[in-house]
């Protein structure tokens, strides 16, 4: 089954993983004082595994996109296996 959970990241100021964390907060944050939608939820869950299971000097290194040098949009989203795949706007 197809799983359309995707998170849009800014990365403007900062690395795809402070990025990552800073919106994982926001969404946190968000949980613990106000309903959510299970969107939300989906969204934190999909964060936290590209956290968990992310080379995150890897992927700095591999592109200035990701670095924080060059202002990009990037999308997080579940591939057919299950996987986190990020692909740069």
């Amino acid at each position: 089954m197809k799983n359309p959970t995707t998170v849009i990241l800014n990365l403007s100021k900062h690395c795809i993983e402070t990025t990552a964390k800073n919106e994982l907060k926001r969404l946190s944050d968000e949980y613990l004082t106000e309903q959510v939608e299970e969107s939300s939820i989906k969204k934190m869950e999909l964060l936290l595994n590209f956290l968990e299971n992310s080379n995150f000097q890897n992927l700095r290194s591999s592109s200035d996109n990701l670095s924080g040098e060059i202002k990009s949009t990037v999308e997080l989203y579940y591939d057919s296996t299950g996987n986190v795949q990020l692909k740069i706007l």
